[in-house]
C-alpha cells in the first residue's frame, strides 16, 4: 500500500507498505487420457481428464508436436495429418481452473504419429538402351524425402528376378532377353513413422538391339549413263549379310537392289548413290549411305554419216538417210543448208526443191537424241545441183485395160526438151523389158495396177522419172453368157430372164427393154407384161460385176409380145 502526506509549505512525501500476498488454493491430482490410434486417415486421437480434485470448473486443450503447440489443435479431439503431424510425438494438455485456486495443468503420455508422405515423386528411366546399358531410376521429389528406397524393375509388367541380375536395386543392367520389352521400374519410399509409399515410373523403356558399327561405303565405276555402279561396303564386323538400294537423288530406284547397278537415261544429270544395309544377330540394322556421283549423258557413236538422196528438179523432194547411228536415237532434228545459208522453213526429213535451189550447194545438219545421251550433230555431204527442168509433165496412159490390148504412154512436152526413156510397171515391180513408149498387156496383168515412168535426160540437167497414174486392169470372165426370156408373151403374164452360168460368179443386175428403151422400174429378174408392151420388142440387159473383174453386159434377143 502506498501512503502520501500533505502539508502547506512541504513537499508531498509517500511511503509504500510491505505487498501482503493472498493465501490460493492448489489442485491436487489430474491424469489426461488419450484414446485413440495416432495413424492418418483412422478416426480421431480423444483427450480426457480425470482425477484433479477439486473438479475444475474449466478445462482448455492444446495438443502438441514434440511439445511445441500444433496451431489451432484446441479441442479435446485431434485428427492426424501428414501436414502437422509428421515425425510428431503427440500429447494433449489439459489446462484447467477454478476460482480461488492456482491454474493447474498436466499432459498426456506421448502417442508416435504415423502419416503418409506428402507427396511422392515419379520416378524416371532413360527413354532408349541397348543391351549392356545401365539403366538408373532418378525417384523425383518426394515430400518428405524417405530415409530409404526399395527398387523393383519391371519387364513387360512381370517383376524381374533373373538371377545375377535381379532388378531390385537403384540401376538395372539391360540384358538380350529385354530386346523389344518394356522395362519399367517401381520405387518405394521409407521413413520412420511414415506409412511406406509406392510410385510407378512414368515413362518404359523398349530395349532395341545395339547398332552395328558402319563402314563407310563408297561407289566405284564409271559415271557416265549405261555404264555399272559397284558398291563398296566398307569395314563392318565379321560376318555382317548386306543390302543395297540405289538411290537417285536420294529417292530409292525401283528394283535396284543389288551390288551392282548399271545406270539408265533416266540418271544422266541427276545423283545416283547407295545405302548399304548390314545384319547381324544380336544387333539392329544398320544403314549407310555412300557419297553420290553425278551421272554424265553418254555419247552416240555414228558410224555412216546421213546422205541425201532425190530426183533434182523444181517440187521434187530430197530426202535425208540419217546414217547409222549407236544407239539408235529417239528423235532427229534437220536444219538444210543452200550455199552455206541456213534455210529457216526447211526443218523435216525431206526438202522440195524450187527453182532457186539450180545450180547451189545443198547439204543438211541431222542432230540426234536420246534420253541419257549428249545430243550430236552430224552433216550430209555437200550436194551441188545442176539445172532443172521448167517443164517435167507427168505422164499419163491410155488404151483398153484388157488382156491383148497395148497401152500408150503419153509423155508430154518437156522443156527444155529432153531424151526420153520408159519402163512400165505391174504393182510397183519392172516389167521385164518393157521400155517403150507402149506396152501390150498380158494375162499376167489381170488385176494388177500398171504404170509408166517416163525418165527426162539431158545434159547439165537433173535426171528426173516422172510416174503415170495407175491403171488397173481387170480380170475377165470366162464365161458370161447371153441370156434368154421365157414365159408367156401376152399382156398380164410374167416372163423371167434366164442367166446362164458365169464363171466367175458375178454380182447381176438387170434392166428389162421395150423396143430399145429402158422400162422404168423393171430391174428384176422377172417382169409382169402390160398392156403398154402389146406388139413391142422385150429384151433385157444382163450386167455382171465382181471386184478386179471388167464389168460386162449381156443382151438377150428380142421376143414381141401378142397384140
Amino acid at each position: 500500500m502506498r501512503v502520501t502526506a500533505h502539508r502547506a509549505g512541504y513537499v508531498d512525501t509517500a511511503t509504500t507498505s510491505n505487498v501482503v500476498t493472498p493465501i490460493v488454493a492448489t489442485f491436487s491430482g489430474g491424469v489426461v487420457t488419450v484414446t485413440g490410434t495416432a495413424n492418418e486417415g483412422e478416426a480421431p486421437l480423444s483427450a480426457s481428464l480425470a482425477g484433479v480434485t477439486p473438479t475444475p470448473q474449466d478445462v482448455s486443450w492444446q495438443w502438441t508436436c514434440n511439445n511445441n503447440p500444433i496451431p489451432g489443435a484446441t479441442d479435446p479431439t485431434h485428427t492426424v495429418t501428414g501436414v502437422t503431424d509428421g515425425g510428431c510425438t503427440l500429447r494433449a494438455v489439459a489446462t484447467f481452473s477454478t476460482p480461488g485456486y492456482a491454474d493447474g495443468t498436466t499432459a498426456s503420455t506421448g502417442v508416435q504419429a504415423r502419416v503418409n508422405f506428402l507427396s511422392a515423386g515419379t520416378p524416371q528411366i532413360p527413354t532408349s538402351a541397348v543391351p549392356g546399358d545401365v539403366l538408373t531410376a532418378e525417384e523425383g521429389a518426394w515430400s518428405p524425402t524417405p530415409a530409404t528406397f526399395e527398387y523393383q524393375w519391371y519387364r513387360n509388367g512381370i517383376a524381374i528376378t533373373d538371377e545375377g541380375n535381379p532388378g531390385q536395386s537403384k540401376t538395372y543392367t539391360v540384358t538380350t532377353q529385354d530386346v523389344g520389352k518394356a522395362l519399367t521400374v517401381q520405387v518405394m519410399g521409407y521413413r520412420a513413422f511414415y506409412f511406406p509409399k509406392t510410385s510407378q515410373s512414368s515413362n518404359a523403356v523398349t530395349p532395341t538391339k545395339p547398332p552395328l558399327s558402319a563402314g563407310s561405303p563408297g561407289i566405284s565405276g564409271s559415271s557416265v549413263m549405261g555404264q555399272s555402279l559397284t558398291a563398296r561396303e566398307g569395314t563392318w564386323a565379321v560376318g555382317v549379310f548386306f543390302k543395297y538400294q540405289w538411290l537417285r537423288d536420294g529417292t530409292p530406284i525401283t528394283g535396284a537392289t543389288a551390288r551392282i547397278y548399271t545406270t539408265v537415261a533416266g540418271d544422266s544429270g541427276h545423283i545416283v548413290s547407295v545405302q548399304i544395309t548390314g545384319s547381324l544377330n544380336g544387333f539392329a540394322d544398320t544403314t549407310a549411305t555412300a557419297p553420290g556421283i553425278e551421272i554424265a549423258p553418254a555419247s552416240f557413236t555414228v558410224t555412216t554419216l546421213p546422205s541425201l538422196s532425190g530426183t533434182f528438179a523444181t517440187g521434187r523432194a530430197l530426202t535425208v538417210a540419217n546414217g547409222t547411228w549407236i544407239p539408235a536415237p529417239t528423235a532427229f532434228t534437220y536444219e538444210w543448208y543452200r550455199d552455206g545459208i541456213l534455210l529457216p522453213d526447211a526443218t523435216g526429213s525431206t526438202y522440195t526443191l524450187a527453182p532457186e535451189d539450180a545450180n547451189t550447194t545443198i547439204w543438211v545438219e541431222v542432230t540426234g537424241s536420246r534420253l541419257g545421251y549428249e545430243e550430236l550433230t552430224k552433216n550430209s555431204a555437200q550436194v551441188t545441183t545442176p539445172k532443172f527442168f521448167t517443164t517435167a509433165p507427168t505422164p499419163t496412159i491410155s488404151g483398153t485395160l484388157r488382156s491383148g490390148y497395148t497401152l500408150t504412154a503419153k509423155a508430154g512436152t518437156w522443156s527444155p526438151s529432153a531424151t526420153l526413156t520408159y519402163q512400165w510397171y505391174r504393182s510397183g515391180s519392172k516389167i521385164s523389158g518393157a521400155t517403150k513408149s507402149t506396152y501390150k498387156l498380158t494375162t499376167s496383168d489381170r488385176g494388177k495396177k500398171i504404170t509408166v515412168v517416163v525418165t527426162g535426160k539431158k545434159t547439165g540437167y537433173g535426171t528426173v522419172p516422172m510416174t503415170s497414174a495407175a491403171k488397173t486392169i481387170y480380170y475377165e470372165f470366162s464365161k458370161a453368157p447371153t441370156p434368154t426370156i421365157s414365159g408367156t408373151l401376152k399382156s398380164g403374164h410374167t416372163i423371167a430372164v434366164k442367166v446362164g452360168t458365169w464363171s466367175p460368179t458375178p454380182t447381176k443386175t438387170y434392166q428389162w427393154y421395150r423396143n430399145g428403151k429402158a422400162i422404168p422400174g423393171a430391174t428384176k429378174s422377172t417382169y409382169k407384161l402390160t398392156s403398154s408392151d402389146k406388139g413391142k420388142k422385150i429384151t433385157v440387159k444382163v450386167t455382171g460385176k465382181r471386184t478386179g473383174y471388167l464389168t460386162v453386159t449381156k443382151t438377150s434377143a428380142s421376143k414381141t409380145v401378142a397384140k
